[in-house]
């Protein structure tokens, strides 16, 4: 339809089938009807951008008003695995974050993020200027289809108060 859908008055269908959508999809995951919301979009990069939009703004609040000047001392940053998609690196520049403050964690035998080498990254970011407020795991790689260990990555993230987004690049 093609209407804008900043309010349901610009685009009452959009907004209703958007909503509908999203409550399906949860119902397929298991997920109770209103204990949960989501956003769609058109594609997976817009999908990365708004995630880490939000992870970012939940950690730096005052980002959206005052820019990067009022922040911490140390360096946003965003952990992913080496061989997540691009987008990664996009929504950071996009964001402002940057693309030298994506890190990009190396991938074990079985190509998926290496929670060990992970681990041993995120202790030594602080010492290195950085601020990880993000991981993005991927389900699945877009070079070899691999799947992120994601509860492994899950836990890590819960540990330290980092916002977990999971990249779904392939259907």
């Amino acid at each position: 339809s093609n209407q804008g859908a900043a309010v349901f008055e610009m685009g009452p269908f959009g907004t209703a089938a958007e909503k509908a959508v999203i409550q399906e999809m949860g119902k397929l995951i298991g997920w109770r009807d209103g204990g949960f919301a989501g956003i769609g979009t058109h594609g997976g990069t817009l999908a990365n951008v708004t995630a880490l939009l939000a992870a970012r703004n939940n950690r730096y609040p005052q980002f959206w008003k005052e820019g990067t000047g009022n922040l911490p001392s140390l360096k946003p940053a965003v952990m992913t695995s080496a061989d997540s998609h691009y987008c990664i690196a996009r929504a950071c520049g996009i964001l402002g974050i940057g693309t030298s403050q994506l890190i990009k964690v190396p991938v074990d035998k079985k190509r998926r993020m290496d929670l060990q080498q992970a681990k041993q990254i995120l202790q030594n970011s602080k010492k290195n200027g950085l601020d990880v407020f993000a991981i993005v795991g991927s389900a699945c790689t877009t070079p070899t289809g691999s799947f992120d260990n994601l509860r492994g990555i899950s836990q890590l993230a819960k540990e330290n108060g980092i916002w977990f987004h999971v990249d779904g690049a392939h259907g």
